[in-house]
């Protein structure tokens, strides 16, 4: 008997931050904010599917300790195609799509909004395209009978104006949120509300 091993090349990936402080005459070193390292990788299916993997772990870049938690960073499994994407594991919130709008040319890193959700756990995301409109939604698995939560959301550009809306249910209460942006002579401009 033969036993076959597929193999898929794996990109590793990683960010470091680390600051030098001065305070009282105490030189010392702390953590930035999102150091990281990954490995990722995806293997083409044929007929324009693929299927991807991710694996993110974030860390204290001054004492080299790993961050814990579970949406601390992103672990998770993609199958995608023409038709759209399904992601299993801890990946990026499709609330990020109405926050996203409304943060011209910096997509999910819009982390100062208000209620901003990044990631979530236990996830599965589904996302597609119809004319230009995103779809998307996720429930978040818990383990029990009920679940943790779900959402969904929509985003479309139009011209020069970005707008995106999202809704979020959740155990302890829910969130709606409106994201608008426009780029004018090269200033981007965005605001939310939730």
């Amino acid at each position: 008997a033969a036993i076959s091993v597929a193999s898929a090349d794996v990109s590793v990936y990683g960010t470091v931050y680390v600051r030098a402080t001065l305070q009282d005459s105490k030189l010392g070193l702390e953590n930035g904010s999102n150091s990281r390292f990954g490995f990722k990788s995806t293997t083409d299916l044929g007929n324009g599917n693929t299927v991807s993997g991710g694996i993110e772990v974030g860390f204290d870049a001054s004492d080299g300790q790993i961050s814990s938690g579970k949406t601390g960073r992103l672990g998770h499994i993609t199958y995608a195609g023409e038709w759209g994407s399904l992601r299993l594991g801890s990946a990026w919130s499709v609330m990020g799509t109405a926050q996203g709008h409304a943060c011209p040319g910096l997509g999910q890193a819009c982390g100062g909004s208000v209620n901003y959700q990044s990631r979530v756990a236990d996830a599965i995301i589904l996302k597609t395209s119809v004319g230009g409109l995103d779809l998307n939604g996720q429930v978040e698995l818990d383990g029990g009978d009920d679940l943790a939560g779900w959402a969904i959301s929509t985003g479309i550009d139009v011209g020069p104006i970005s707008l995106g809306v999202g809704h979020r249910d959740y155990n302890t209460g829910s969130n709606n949120i409106v994201g608008a942006s426009a780029t004018i002579a090269g200033v981007g401009l965005g605001g939310v509300v939730s």
